[in-house]
């Protein structure tokens, strides 16, 4: 690995020395075919001025904007995890050097710096990998589920409207029985099972809600958090929903269990974005700012 670590305005850099030349790393970066070998899947390949979405196939993706493209340099884009979370600002770069090159990533968001940094340390790791071996490196599925949105007003003012009289049905239908002891959860999109039960409730407004979802063909019971937090532009709604690695002995399973309720969840935050008037992903993002 090269050198990486946090830089002006909560921006964190890591890099990576290749054994490759320049116009090898951009296919890396840019080509779909390359790119779904150590990151996820591209929608199309990078274009001047396009967008495109970083599939991890698991549930997960990142909805990519405003790419700017400086062949075999640099390539700039903001992205938006589950197409829900506030934009990050992110820039590679390619550096020549006598043998191979060197290759930077450059994410500025001031407000998950170390988990951004873990994140950014373990793909880049997962391209010098497919770099240096030609095999596929990406990791198969992530085992917890967790995404979030902005909304506006104060965590009082937005628990209300989330949580208030059954209101968690009008942006996750697939609770429309509320949040209750031995409620039922249905996702109604035509895989089993059909009917879940939710259990283990516990209400800590206007901050908190959690809950279990369990069923009888699971071995444990999957564990949901839902929380506001208040921030200086508003309120982050959060949700977590974890406890799929377990879920059966057959991998598949549980991760085709996961994947539909991540499927549920970014519909969910969509749609009490949408409910509740936040700022799209368009809205400007931070002013990147590179050492």
């Amino acid at each position: 690995m090269g050198i990486d670590g946090v830089g002006d305005q909560g921006t964190v850099v890591v890099s990576a020395a290749l054994s490759i030349p320049s116009a090898d790393a951009w296919r890396a970066l840019t080509d779909p075919e390359v790119v779904q070998r150590w990151f996820g899947k591209l929608s199309g390949p990078l274009t001047e001025g396009g967008s495109s979405r970083l599939d991890f196939e698991d549930g997960d993706f990142f909805d990519i904007f405003d790419v700017d493209l400086q062949p075999v340099e640099r390539i700039h884009y903001r992205w938006s995890f589950l197409g829900t979370s506030s934009p990050d600002s992110i820039t590679w770069r390619i550096f020549p050097e006598d043998i191979g090159c060197v290759v930077a990533v450059i994410d500025f968001d001031s407000e998950w710096i170390a988990m951004l940094k873990a994140g950014w340390l373990d793909f880049v790791q997962r391209l010098v990998d497919h770099t240096r071996t030609g095999q596929t490196t990406r990791y198969d599925w992530r085992r917890d589920f967790d995404g979030t949105v902005d909304l506006p007003g104060t965590s009082q003012e937005m628990w209300a409207r989330l949580f208030d009289n059954s209101g968690i049905s009008a942006w996750a239908p697939f609770l429309s029985d509320g949040v209750s002891e031995n409620a039922e959860c249905r996702p109604n999109d035509g895989l089993e099972p059909a009917v879940a039960r939710v259990t283990r409730v516990t209400w800590e407004p206007p901050k908190a809600l959690h809950f279990d979802i369990t069923h009888p063909q699971w071995a444990i019971p999957t564990s949901v958090d839902i929380s506001l937090s208040q921030l200086p532009r508003g309120v982050m709604l959060s949700v977590s929903h974890t406890g799929w690695e377990l879920l059966q002995c057959n991998p598949a399973y549980s991760r085709q269990q996961r994947k539909r309720f991540a499927d549920l969840w970014v519909s969910a935050l969509s749609q009490a974005r949408k409910a509740f008037a936040v700022r799209s992903a368009d809205s400007p993002a931070p002013t990147e700012t590179v050492a």
